[in-house]
């Protein structure tokens, strides 16, 4: 019962909605089949090659019994025969589509969600690459499986009621070859968890080279990287191959020992289980598709085990959120149609709303008491740090490389939690936790964070309320953007894209603050804004910040003296020391 509950937890009930209705066209087409079949015989019958006409089905009209009404009959076969077929199809394809936008989208929530840690971009791809497209390929085997099971059984119910003596002998010289697709099933299910881990290895790879591949070219360390690349891809190709040759090998079997089977057959035709010969052809016709349905049946069994590995991991997924997680995550499913749709309809980024909360505005106190924190499997990044930041203060943070200054920030925005001690924020009489708390935040990162649309858009992006065109003027001039009303009103209506492009390196930083501070932060939080910026623009900035001390508590991690000018105190994280300014630009 867990089992199927974790596979309703994949499927919903959309799923298995359009896997019944897979089930049930599949029965359709398996009786248009059996139709399909008493033609076969009635037209031994009608062309003189036997004597006897075989007992039609009582459904039947009278005039499809004729030699006139024959070719209406046969198209009508072939018309409801495709319809069935297609329905059958599209609704294992629905089904499939199910899947893999519940997968994507529960991936898409724990990307989002604030408790979940960063993910590497080489895991992301692995994911959305490799673990499910393969997941998808699963559910496709899965529910063909199904209907060809269905069929096979239907099938050979058909077959029992017409011959027993037949049928049994059929399906028996077909269950010899149990322990031979089982065998070979076990080896392809062993292969597939390999390629999960080659295929990880290959994305990892990918993303070292294009992060470094400035450092790569520089050591000319290229051969390496690119052997290393090739090695893993080889590796992942070498199994997939395999496993393609086992699967087929493993359908192919059941088409083997069909034939033989037809030869028995007709050995018994010939001897003790004799049938009119119209009978026997319709027979035949029925057995020659229950082994279709048979071979059908070891083919997506092979698919079943090569993928089972992905299925797992996605399983584990699911189970990793939260029922009302995903229940919110999947929402936007209920708009997925039968038929899909030949056009996308435009994304309107107006109709989504965002989260309303009563912010504080009021700059707080920071106390970070006894601090320490550590990734797993490595040492600990923040050793008992244990410093106070005054209300309304700007405070430097300087230090080389991976001594934790981006782990500090992360820690004092609730990204991560301390392994020891605590922060508290402390605002208008009222204590606040880093996690879900209800201060206002400003953040400008090293990278300008855009959008493509209006400047006025970018500027709106997060807003909690309507903002006025004024006070996104105000906002433009608070971040050192100049020039008269008209001038900064044309601006806001200029289309810019996600880079950025005819804005200049300090423009989009100017742009980023500019957002940052309409909405009137308690807390701002400048990480490296100029790293990339002319001392002149930096110069702009440091003042525009400076301004702000006593609205809002400023954190400013830099390695430059120029942004550091508005802070009072500067904390040292290689040293641990907290310095007043003055002293840390003279020991800098």
């Amino acid at each position: 019962m867990t089992y199927l509950r974790q596979i309703h937890r994949m499927v919903g009930w959309p799923g298995w909605g359009a896997l019944v209705a897979s089930v049930l066209f599949s029965l359709a087409y398996s009786g248009i089949e059996l139709l399909f079949s008493y033609f076969l015989a009635h037209l031994l019958y009608l062309l003189q090659v036997s004597g006897s006409d075989p007992s039609p089905p009582f459904f039947l009209p009278a005039f499809f019994l004729t030699r006139t009404g024959s070719l209406p009959f046969l198209l009508l076969i072939g018309l409801t025969r495709t319809v069935a077929r297609v329905q059958s199809s599209q609704s294992v394809v629905l089904f499939a589509e199910v899947v893999r936008s519940r997968l994507r989208f529960a991936f898409f929530r724990k990307i989002y969600d604030a408790r979940s840690q960063r993910m590497p971009h080489s895991e992301i791809n692995t994911w959305l690459g490799e673990i499910f497209p393969k997941t998808t390929d699963f559910a496709i085997a899965f529910g063909n499986l199904l209907t060809n099971v269905v069929q096979a059984c239907f099938f050979f119910a058909v077959m029992l009621s017409n011959s027993p003596i037949k049928a049994v002998a059929g399906l028996a010289g077909l269950l010899v070859l149990g322990p031979v697709v089982r065998m070979t099933h076990r080896h392809v299910r062993k292969l597939s968890h390999q390629i999960i881990e080659d295929f990880a290895e290959v994305q990892r790879s990918i993303v070292r080279a294009t992060r470094n591949w400035l450092l790569i070219r520089l050591l000319r360390t290229e051969p390496l990287e690119l052997s290393r690349l090739q090695h893993a891809s080889l590796s992942t190709s070498q199994k997939s191959l395999r496993i393609e040759f086992i699967n087929s090998l493993s359908a192919a079997l059941p088409e083997l020992a069909g034939v033989i089977v037809v030869a028995s057959l007709l050995a018994l035709q010939y001897g003790p289980d004799r049938q009119p010969g119209p009978a026997f052809v319709a027979f035949l016709y029925v057995f020659m598709r229950f082994i279709q349905s048979i071979v059908q049946v070891g083919g997506q069994s092979g698919v079943l085990h090569a993928n089972y590995s992905r299925f797992e991991r996605s399983l584990d997924l699911l189970r990793s959120i939260s029922q009302d997680d995903l229940t919110k995550a999947l929402a936007p499913l209920g708009h997925l149609k039968m038929l899909g749709q030949a056009q996308s309809e435009p994304f309107a980024a107006r109709d989504i709303e965002v989260s309303e909360v009563e912010l504080v505005h009021s700059a707080p106190a920071i106390h970070f008491e006894n601090v320490s924190f550590s990734y797993p499997g490595g040492s600990a990044v923040i050793k008992k740090l244990s410093v106070e930041v005054p209300a309304g203060s700007a405070f430097g943070i300087v230090g080389p490389s991976g001594v934790g200054k981006s782990t500090l920030l992360a820690l004092l925005m609730g990204v991560e939690s301390p392994d020891e001690g605590c922060i508290r924020l402390r605002a208008a009489g009222r204590n606040f936790d880093p996690i879900n708390h209800k201060l206002s935040i400003g953040y400008v990162g090293p990278e300008p964070f855009l959008i493509a649309g209006s400047v006025a858009d970018n500027l709106r992006y997060g807003a909690l309320w309507p903002t006025p065109s004024e006070a996104l003027v105000s906002s433009l001039r608070r971040a050192g953007f100049t020039g008269n009303d008209s001038e900064l009103i044309l601006l806001l209506h200029s289309q810019i894209t996600e880079n950025g492009e005819g804005l200049s390196t300090g423009q989009k930083q100017r742009l980023c603050l500019a957002r940052a501070l309409l909405s009137n932060p308690a807390l701002l939080i400048l990480d490296e804004v100029s790293a990339n910026l002319d001392a002149p623009t930096e110069s702009k900035i440091a003042d525009t910040v400076a301004s702000l001390r006593g609205d809002s508590t400023i954190i400013i991690v830099s390695h430059r003296e120029g942004m550091l000018e508005p802070c009072s105190r500067i904390l040292d994280l290689s040293s641990g020391q907290l310095m007043h300014a003055r002293t840390a630009q003279r020991r800098r």
